[in-house]
């Protein structure tokens, strides 16, 4: 009976491509991971603020659609596409959704602050 092996994994895809070999790869990728980080924590910070009230994770489920809130990245869409052609919709009830939570917890420090 023949044993199956699977084919070595590399960390990132990004690794693989033929632009990023070589010092100037390195470069690349050392300009590229601050932004993903930034641009992960953001969405990650976007999220839970979201999950502290369950009226705003009831409101994103039915925006986008969901079954579960945690299929949610946090990402929303720029305001355009790569064509230069608006994102409306979708992101304009996403982004209504985050300043009603601004608002609400702008509110609730206004109570602790009281």
């Amino acid at each position: 009976m023949a044993t199956k092996t699977s084919p070595a994994r590399t960390g990132s895809v990004w690794t693989q491509m033929p632009f990023m070999h070589g010092p100037t790869g390195a470069a690349r990728l050392r300009e590229i991971g601050p932004v993903l980080k930034a641009a992960s924590d953001q969405c990650a910070n976007r999220k839970q603020r979201v999950k502290r009230h369950p009226w705003a994770v009831q409101r994103v489920q039915q925006v986008l659609r969901l079954q579960r809130y945690d299929q949610w990245n946090g990402w929303i869409a720029p305001a355009t596409d790569s064509g230069g052609r608006r994102n409306d919709g979708i992101r304009d009830e996403l982004l209504a959704v985050l300043r009603e939570v601004a608002a609400a917890e702008a509110e609730e420090m206004g109570r602790v602050d009281a």
